[in-house]
């Protein structure tokens, strides 16, 4: 399976949010959702990093929500800036006295290790974790992912256009740290598994966005459970804590008069733990509308 923190983690920025070639265009209806509480509102929507070439997604429920939001909640502020967000990155990510990635990986790995390297910047120098990331994006790269056509450009674009700011969830220095904290065994378990698991990203990638586009949440919540369940830690990481630390930001980014439109990675918002579920509890009236 096609590493599931594709739908997690920043990594999806360093290869360029883009488009995937794809045999047919079609309409996708992505699961969206309306809180309410004390007379304030907000969308939300998960999104996934690549589109197929010519997806429409913007339309029926999420066009309506969108003609009527006022302000763009993301992930993380300044996701547009691709000059900090590699500066942030190199820092957290680059250690001294690290042994060649090739080392880090068992031997029968390393031939794919080579391809997917090949023709690019070296990874020596990176931990575990970073390096991993940085493979996710020499996927996609093999995938023909084209740069700048995906949710997240899209949506910055319109709002940039209308004039309407746009924040974020929390800071990309936060995002990255999240992985620069996690044990060793974990980082190198996700090293590994980018590795081993490149030959199957097409078909993986397609039916994870399959059940996007449709908005089956019951099979991408499976699908989460199947990849995080083996590492409680990783789980932690780039989910749990992270919809933790939404949740109590949430209810004064939605403080104002307005409505919000708020876009985050879809495994936030689905199964236990979910910033949704963390909001009603919390007194938010949460309905599904798409």
């Amino acid at each position: 399976m096609t590493p599931f923190w594709r739908l997690l983690a920043l990594a999806l920025l360093l290869a360029g949010c883009g488009e995937r070639k794809a045999a047919q265009p079609h309409e996708a209806r992505p699961a969206l959702w309306l809180a309410e509480k004390d007379g304030r509102r907000a969308w939300l929507m998960g999104t996934v990093h690549m589109l197929p070439e010519g997806a429409v997604w913007s339309g029926g429920a999420v066009g309506k929500a969108l003609g009527e939001s006022q302000r763009l909640v993301l992930e993380a502020q300044g996701l547009d800036d691709d000059r900090a967000i590699r500066a942030t990155f190199d820092r957290l990510g680059m250690a001294p006295g690290l042994p060649p990635v090739a080392q880090r990986v068992p031997a029968k790995d390393r031939a794919m290790l080579a391809e997917l390297t090949r023709g690019g910047a070296s990874l020596d120098g990176y931990e575990d974790w970073a390096a991993a990331l940085l493979l996710t994006a020499a996927v996609d790269a093999r995938m023909k992912a084209v740069p700048g056509k995906g949710v997240e450009p899209a949506l910055i674009a319109r709002f940039t256009a209308r004039r309407q700011p746009i924040e974020g969830l929390e800071t990309i220095a936060e995002q990255f740290a999240q992985f620069d904290a996690l044990p060793a065994g974990a980082q190198r378990a996700m090293l590994v598994d980018t590795v081993r698991q490149a030959d199957g990203a097409d078909a993986d990638f397609d039916a994870m966005y399959a059940d996007w586009a449709k908005g089956d949440v019951a099979a991408l919540g499976k699908a989460l459970d199947d990849e995080l369940d083996a590492s409680p830690a990783l789980r932690a990481a780039v989910l749990t804590d992270r919809n933790a630390r939404w949740d109590a930001r949430i209810d004064a980014i939605v403080a104002r008069p307005g409505t919000e439109f708020v876009a985050a990675g879809a495994a936030h918002l689905i199964g236990a733990g979910s910033l949704l579920e963390r909001m009603e509890k919390r007194g938010w009236r949460v309905r599904r509308v798409q």
